[in-house]
């Protein structure tokens, strides 16, 4: 790899500090985003802190859907003792964000030697919403990115050099991307396909030393599956069953998340197709590139290849895993890992066509990279000022913040005798748990909707606290708790809460039939959305 010239790597570390400010500032008035995924986190690090286990009280479950290092990460607020854990969890994001620009600068101006395009890349990264949103909110992405970038760039070493070191970093770096995520299985895919293919050794060499990688790589990811399966008879959680007929769909949505990096998704019947065409033929075209480098042997052909490869079978992953029925769609959260990869190779091809004598496709292929920039700019400054205003979108921002229903809760004594019976449920739990609300449990089971075994079990009260439009809650109540009646409903801009009784007549299993005597008439209709936001 090439050294960074001593005036321009003050430059990159000065635009990574600039970048970490903006996102201090945007995160200043709410703090850091919190997701669902965010306090689940958390709450695994709090138990880990209380009970050396990983437990999420909210839900009544172990801790299997996620691998435990980020949580064992944030964990250290609770050891260290510090009372502002959110303000905490938000530097600890954005010193992660600083080292992640930096390496990204360094590798730009490495790979195409040229301070403009390198600008320009940065300019792409930090506007675009992977890079933006994945670092607005506390998730292990932002840790899997940078142990990602560390893994690539230590595996493209080995393979120039052979010192054993850089293959025991690479294992080791790899096993603990596994740990914050299950997709970091790509890392350990990338790492035995270049170790099996690549290396100018003999046949049992590569079989050896791809073995002795895939091993000390997948010992940490075994020793947590079998613990999973010990706990609760699953490796990743409920739910993972394969959904055949959303192909498609998931199909067009991995293809959207992919061009919503850059340009806004058309709204068009065909849109998806050709989305779909579009973003084939880029990947055929990167495929092209990889291919030319090593044919006129450019310089940084191993590493570009090495993105290439990671890139591919990230999105690959995100695709595959997108098919089972608990998994979320492919979005600007779910594919950064590539981002940052596809990033750098698509700055590498503009360095390539610079390099030519007819620069018609140079100007062409910057002119659209400009275009981006400027969109992906004004995309920026739109959310950024939103998260001044109102915050990140999650359990933080300002609607969350003055929540009535929250509020009327977090000193209600007379929630805890229902909190003891495990009789209150709720459709929010992770925002309840987040404002200091213990004991209330899911309605559903893990990320389906499937209702849990607990709410659906029989008990001669139950109180359900619903936060947000309750067309499903009647629909809940109509359909699945017909024994029951509505003896009071509180109701609140943003909400409502429940008492509800087991009708004496009522058998003991689970009926089905015509609702009755469900005074759902207690229940008010609310006010459009629009007009219940503070």
């Amino acid at each position: 790899m090439l050294p960074l010239g001593k005036k321009f790597s003050p430059f990159l570390f000065i635009v990574a500090l600039l970048s970490a400010t903006l996102l201090i500032l945007s995160l200043r008035n709410f703090g850091i985003g919190l997701s669902n995924d965010s306090i689940a986190y958390w709450a695994a690090a709090e138990s880990f802190y209380e009970t050396g286990s990983f437990f999420l009280s909210y839900r009544d479950t172990y801790f299997t859907d996620w691998p435990p290092l980020f949580s064992i990460f944030l964990s250290s607020a609770y050891f260290l003792g510090i009372g502002d854990k959110l303000y905490f969890y938000g530097l600890l994001v954005v010193v992660v964000y600083v080292v992640v620009l930096y390496i990204f600068g360094v590798l730009a101006f490495q790979l195409t030697k040229s301070k403009l395009l390198t600008s320009v890349a940065l300019i792409l990264f930090v506007t675009a919403p992977p890079t933006y949103f994945t670092f607005s909110y506390l998730w292990t992405e932002t840790f899997f990115i940078l142990f990602t970038i560390i893994f690539l760039v230590g595996l493209e070493r080995y393979l120039n050099n052979e010192k054993q070191s850089f293959l025991f970093l690479c294992a080791s770096v790899a096993g603990l991307s596994v740990l914050l995520r299950y997709g970091g299985v790509i890392n350990i895919a990338t790492g035995c396909l270049f170790l099996f293919l690549y290396q100018n050794v003999g046949f049992y060499d590569r079989v050896k030393r791809t073995l002795r990688f895939g091993i000390i790589s997948s010992i940490p990811l075994l020793f947590w599956l079998v613990r999973n399966y010990y706990l609760s008879s699953t490796l990743t959680g409920e739910g993972r069953t394969v959904a055949f007929a959303h192909f498609k769909y998931t199909l067009v949505m991995t293809a959207k998340a992919f061009w919503q990096w850059f340009m806004p998704y058309p709204e068009h019947a065909h849109a998806g197709i050709l989305v779909i065409l579009m973003v084939g033929i880029l990947f055929i075209g990167i495929g092209y590139f990889i291919y030319f480098n090593f044919k006129y042997n450019r310089r940084n052909k191993l590493l570009l290849l090495i993105l290439a490869v990671s890139c591919f079978l990230y999105f690959l992953l995100a695709f595959s895993t997108s098919l089972f029925q608990s998994s979320d769609f492919p979005d600007a959260r779910l594919t950064s890992p590539a981002f940052f990869s596809f990033l750098l190779i698509l700055i590498s091809i503009a360095s390539l066509l610079l390099s030519f004598k007819n620069k018609f496709a140079a100007y062409f292929f910057l002119s659209v990279l400009g275009v981006v920039c400027l969109y992906n700019a004004n995309r920026y400054c739109y959310y950024y000022t939103k998260s001044l205003k109102v915050g990140v979108s999650g359990h933080t921002d300002i609607v969350s913040r003055n929540s009535a229903i929250i509020k009327s809760l977090q000193n209600a004594d007379w929630l805890n005798e229902y909190t003891l019976t495990k009789t209150a449920f709720t459709n929010f739990p992770e925002k309840l748990y987040f404002n200091g609300v213990n004991g209330v449990l899911k309605i559903t089971k893990g990320f389906r909707n499937d209702l849990s075994e607990q709410f659906l079990e029989k008990s001669s009260e139950k109180l359900v606290i619903w936060v947000g439009e309750e067309e499903e809650l009647l629909h809940l109540i109509e359909m699945r708790l017909i024994d029951y009646n509505v003896t009071k409903a509180e109701q609140f801009p943003d909400g409502v809460i429940l008492w509800l009784t087991l009708n004496q007549a009522a058998p003991l299993q689970e009926a089905e039939g015509p609702l009755q005597n469900k005074n759902l008439h207690l229940l008010k209709p609310l006010p459009p959305r629009s007009e219940r936001r503070p």
